[in-house]
Formats: C-alpha cells, sequence, structure tokens
C-alpha cells in the first residue's frame, strides 16, 4: 500500500505548489512569468486535492468495510481530528490573536472557522483573510457526512449502488449550479459566493474520488484494464485538464457582464469544475496503477512536500503577507 501513495505525493506536491504560485501573483503580483498562461490556472489544484481526497478516505473506508462490515466511526473521526486541528488551530490562533499576521483587514466570524461552514455565505468582499479555509470547510463536512452515509446505507448498497448515486449527484450539482447563477450571481462577489465557494456547488471532485476507489474496489476487470492502459489513461487526463484550461481562457477574453472571474460564464460555470475532476481523476487512475510512470516515480522532495502541503495550505498567505 506505501508504494502506492507514491504517485499521489506527487500529485499533491503539484497541486500545493499551483496554489501558492496562484495565490502569490494576488500578493505581489510579480514575477510577469506568473500574471499569465498556466499559473492563472493553479486554483485548479483545490480541486486536484479534493480527488485524492475521495479517493483515500473511501478507500481506506471501504477497505474497513470489507474486514469489519462496518465503520468505526469514533476511531475515523478521531484520527481525523488528530490529523487536521491541531494545524488548524494553530494557524487560527495566529489570525485570531495576532491581527499584522491577516493578509486582510476581517476576519470571517469566528464561529463560523470553528464549525467548517466558513464557505456557506462567503462574502471576500468583506472577509478575505483566511478565505481559503473554504476548501477545508468542504473537506470536513465530506469526512462527516461519508462514514456516517457508508454506515447507514451498508456494504451491499454501497457496492451497488454507488455509480448511480455519484451520477446523480453529479448532475444535481450542474442544475443547482445553474439556478444559482440565474437566480444568485449577480456581480463578481456573489459569483464566487454562490457558485465557486458553497459545497453544493463544488463536490465534483470529492466525487470523482470516490467513484474511482469504488470502482478499484469492487471491479477488478476494470481495474486491471485501466491499469494496462495507465499511458492513455494519463494522456487523456493530461487533456481534459488542458481542455478546460483554454475554455478557461476563451471566456478570460470576453469580458461581458457576465464574465466575472474569468470562469465566471454560464457554461464554464456549469461544467468547468466537474471537467477539471475528471481529467485530474483520470490522472490518479494512471497514478495508482502499478506499472505507470506516476506510480514508480519515487522522490524525496516531492514527498516532503506533500507532507507538508496540509500545513503550507493553512499559512501561505501568512508567510506571503
Amino acid at each position: 500500500m506505501r508504494s502506492k501513495l507514491h504517485g499521489l505525493e506527487t500529485l499533491r506536491a503539484y497541486a500545493i505548489v499551483s496554489v501558492l504560485l496562484f495565490h502569490y501573483q494576488f500578493f505581489f503580483g510579480h514575477p510577469g512569468w506568473l500574471e499569465s498562461g498556466i499559473f492563472k490556472f493553479g486554483w485548479t489544484g483545490v480541486d486536484l486535492f479534493f480527488v485524492l481526497s475521495g479517493y483515500l478516505i473511501h478507500s481506506q473506508l471501504l477497505t474497513e468495510m470489507d474486514a469489519r462490515k462496518a465503520v468505526s466511526l469514533d476511531r475515523f473521526y478521531i484520527k481525523r481530528a488528530f490529523r487536521i486541528l491541531p494545524p488548524f488551530a494553530f494557524v487560527l490562533a495566529l489570525y485570531v490573536f495576532l491581527p499584522s499576521a491577516r493578509e486582510k483587514e476581517s476576519l470571517p466570524p469566528l464561529w463560523k472557522l470553528l464549525t467548517f461552514t466558513q464557505n456557506i455565505g462567503l462574502d471576500v468582499a468583506r472577509h478575505r483573510t483566511f478565505s481559503h479555509a473554504w476548501s477545508l470547510c468542504i473537506e470536513e463536512q465530506f469526512y462527516l457526512v461519508l462514514p456516517l452515509g457508508l454506515s447507514v446505507i451498508g456494504f451491499a448498497k454501497v457496492r451497488d449502488g454507488t455509480a448511480r448515486t455519484i451520477a446523480a449527484l453529479m448532475v444535481l450539482g450542474v442544475l443547482v449550479r445553474f439556478l444559482s447563477f440565474r437566480l444568485l450571481a449577480k456581480e463578481p462577489a456573489s459569483w464566487m459566493e454562490w457558485i465557486y465557494y458553497p459545497t453544493q456547488t463544488r463536490l465534483d471532485g470529492l466525487l470523482v474520488g470516490v467513484f474511482i476507489a469504488w470502482l478499484f474496489h469492487f471491479k477488478s476487470g476494470a481495474r486491471e484494464w485501466l491499469a494496462a492502459r495507465h499511458v492513455q489513461t494519463l494522456l487523456a487526463g493530461i487533456g481534459v485538464v488542458a481542455i478546460s484550461y483554454f475554455f478557461v481562457l476563451q471566456n478570460t477574453a470576453d469580458r461581458t457582464a457576465r464574465v466575472y472571474v474569468g470562469m465566471g460564464a454560464l457554461y464554464p460555470s456549469l461544467f468547468l469544475f466537474p471537467l477539471v475532476s475528471i481529467g485530474f481523476g483520470l490522472i490518479v487512475v494512471s497514478a495508482i496503477s502499478p506499472k505507470s510512470f506516476l506510480y514508480n516515480l519515487r522522490s524525496r522532495t516531492l514527498g516532503w512536500v506533500a507532507t507538508l502541503s496540509y500545513s503550507l495550505y493553512l499559512s501561505h498567505k501568512i508567510v506571503f503577507h
């Protein structure tokens, strides 16, 4: 199992570096090569984190259900708490008790940060400090709901109904984004508030990761077929991500009233997040295939960056500031 993580460590290292470079340009506006091209796509590193989290957490839970026919909720939540809460509490304490560490003036309400609901109704025009914790809120909500759902549904229904459920949720996400776009997203800040940050509009990456874990756990034929085509899967994933990248560029050039933050036109709002997630999902599939380049890539530096990625993500804006 440990060797399987090398490819995922590489992807996690890429994800954190892309996010750091993307945020760096907003603080300093230099060097110039950060202001254009692929580095404007660095925000998708968060979507890659979502795919990785969905895959890893669901794989762990399915393995436990295989062995025990149930999920140990207390053990899962305790492990997650010890892994996630200490770094988060430390960084939050810096923001609360050391105002000079804040990258912007206003911190979101403390109760929202403590309950991991900051991403719901997040107004970045008013509360930009520690705004990047929105993705952590989505992951924490996912960690809460997924094990509970598995324990209630049971192993047989998880095995037989997961693919249909994920497909339905993906379609529902498109519908929710459409309604949010038409009814609520009237200006740039509200586009971020109602489409970019909310849990109900950003589940695509987690769902893709959950589907990969389900597929590899229950469908041995599909797993072997994909493993034998790891090169094609990797190239397909890069191709899908590239298509989504040019999708963003095309709409960035159109500064009409309905284009807010590059991908804020209607069709990118509906389909960009699932497209990016599927592309990264294909790359993850290649990375967990034993004969693939990513699976066998071992780098101490990348492993170190991947290990620190969570703490780097929490603290990077303080460091930049």
